[in-house]
């Protein structure tokens, strides 16, 4: 990781297991999650890979919030609670 804190990133490109609004962005592994983190720290702009099965998941590890990621791209429109969430902290969908 401190050869990750090296990198100068604009743009990260993450995918997640899940998403809820009260759990946030999640995943299995730990280690993934701390990758994660520590991607988002570095990177200008945020995007988030999640296709339409995702939502509503909740796996183990958070890795990050809703507040700390730009975009979201996606297969299908989420549900309206979903989307209430992504507009209230400011994601593009």
């Amino acid at each position: 990781l401190e050869n990750l804190k090296q990198i100068n990133l604009d743009i990260a490109f993450l995918s997640a297991s899940g998403f809820s609004p009260e759990s946030g962005f999640t995943n299995a592994y730990i280690e993934e999650c701390i990758l994660k983190q520590t991607v988002i720290q570095m990177a200008q702009h945020i995007v988030v890979l999640l296709d339409h099965s995702k939502f509503g998941q909740v796996l183990p590890f958070t890795f990050a919030q809703p507040r700390q990621i730009h975009t979201i791209v996606t297969d299908q429109k989420p549900d309206d609670k979903t989307i209430a969430c992504f507009e209230e902290n400011q994601v593009q969908i």
